[in-house]
């Protein structure tokens, strides 16, 4: 059975493929189509035009927002290692970075405190050092002069270089030097003022 429409009136009938019927509306006789008729064109070509349409493009952004940084993880014990690269916290024997790979340098117990020969002889304060051993020579009265001035002076300047940098000691040496050197070059001033004085009379 198939539905066809008739010719004159448009009634729809419904049939048998390829037989002769009578339309019960206007008695027109007609013979029922063997295939169904095809739809309008304008409907095919609607049909055709919508299934070969392109499909829509996505969206492009114009602007794309930054995201905000991660803020770094502070260090919470004093044996944790801070990346120098990226500012990851690692752990005190860590070979290399956890998040970035940077090779950091192994680190021993106890490293931060100052081993027994650097309290010692503070060998990374030079200028301390020479404060030391320039008060000790200026006890000998014929260079106690100048070896006293130049005590003064490398001892200030070790002060000044432990206070920027407490790691490096040498406090105790720069004090030594210029107490010994100033009481050294204090005490020569003063014989050869005498010296001069009773020379006079």
């Amino acid at each position: 059975m198939i539905e066809s429409n008739c010719p004159s009136c448009q009634s729809r009938l419904k049939a048998p493929p390829g037989v002769k019927v009578s339309c019960p509306s206007c008695k027109t006789i007609f013979t029922m189509p063997v295939a169904p008729p095809a739809p309008p064109p304008e409907v095919v070509d609607a049909v055709m035009a919508a299934e070969d349409l392109p499909s829509p493009a996505p969206p492009v952004l114009d602007k794309v927002e930054p995201t905000e940084p991660q803020p770094r993880r502070r260090r919470r014990y004093a044996d944790e290692v801070e990346c120098p690269e990226c500012g990851q916290v690692n752990g005190e024997d860590a070979a290399s970075c956890r998040k970035c790979g940077y090779p950091l340098r192994r680190r021993r117990r106890g490293g931060g405190e100052a081993s027994g020969i650097e309290a010692l002889i503070p060998y990374k304060n030079a200028w301390a050092l020479w404060s030391y051993y320039l008060g000790v020579f200026s006890v000998i009265p014929c260079i106690a002069i100048p070896l006293g001035i130049a005590a003064l002076v490398t001892g200030i300047k070790g002060l000044t270089y432990a206070s920027a940098n407490p790691e490096v000691k040498g406090q105790v040496h720069a004090w030594v030097g210029i107490i010994v050197g100033g009481l050294c070059l204090l005490a020569n001033i003063v014989v050869i003022i005498l010296i001069v004085v009773t020379s006079r009379h």
